[in-house]
């Protein structure tokens, strides 16, 4: 498998893209509590808790590296004090042997992975045909709906997206849809941060699936994002999964590994 360089700034690009995307996320949420990210900058860390979601994804700490290991005590009560366990999502860079060290002596435990792929914008990219695609308008919600759901209904549905609509639509956050016969088959977005376009949320019918819907709409995002100044296009998904054929396909490359580690223990001061 084929690498991409990551230079020396490229890292944390995709991590501050990242945190972004986590907070942007938990507003666009499918529930009806408030989902607002609390972000903290400890050292050079960026920590992230949401007392609403229980899902991890919402709460841990990107960019821990060397120079934030005297901060461990602060970091680790940031989210032991609304009663969640700290979070490391630790990228390579960072995996140092003082780091491995310390996440040793405090009983941190290895609790999952995520791969990133990486390439970059051109607005050039080839096109992929045979699809209309387009962005979606305030107006799909609904159809949208039906593809996140997949006709499994969702209790307050109404009131979910009003909430969801509200966020939904905005210029950070392109969305794109693509029609057969005028129905609405397939989805997919694009969250822009500074010049990094991070593509995610993608659903197809299940009806629709294994025709190569995703592939084009990949294409079609890159070259949109190339458009709107992006240079850095970043995406994650597992190994060996129809998304990895896609977005290799697609062009993308993997860049990196993050590891996460979760506390088992409290942290106290030396």
């Amino acid at each position: 498998m084929g690498r991409i360089h990551i230079g020396v700034d490229t890292i944390p690009r995709i991590v501050a893209a990242d945190a972004a995307f986590t907070q942007y996320n938990a507003i666009r949420a499918l529930r009806l509590e408030d989902g607002h990210v609390e972000r903290r900058q400890i050292g050079g860390a960026i920590a992230l808790r949401d007392p609403a979601h229980t899902n991890t994804y919402y709460n841990r700490v990107l960019a821990f590296g060397s120079a934030e290991c005297e901060h461990l005590p602060e970091i680790a009560a940031f989210h032991n004090d609304i009663g969640k366990a700290s979070i490391l999502d630790l990228t390579p860079d960072c995996l140092t042997s003082d780091v491995i060290d310390l996440l040793r002596a405090h009983q941190y435990a290895f609790s999952g992975s995520t791969h990133i792929f990486a390439m970059a914008c051109s607005p050039d990219h080839e096109r992929v045909t045979g699809f209309s695609i387009r962005r979606a308008r305030p107006d799909d919600i609904h159809s949208l709906a039906a593809l996140w759901s997949q006709g499994e209904p969702f209790q307050d549905k109404e009131l979910i997206l009003a909430k969801r609509t509200a966020a939904q639509f905005v210029p950070e956050f392109p969305t794109y849809v693509t029609t057969v016969d005028g129905r609405t088959v397939a989805m997919a977005s694009t969250f822009i941060h500074e010049d990094v376009a991070w593509l995610g949320n993608a659903t197809t019918d299940t009806q629709y699936q294994g025709r190569g819907i995703q592939l084009a709409m990949l294409a079609h995002r890159i070259r949109d994002a190339a458009q709107m100044g992006c240079t850095l296009a970043v995406t994650d998904t597992g190994f060996d999964t129809i998304s990895h054929r896609n977005v290799e396909r697609a062009g993308f490359k993997f860049a990196y590994t993050a590891l996460a580690f979760t506390g088992v223990t409290p942290v106290e001061s030396a």
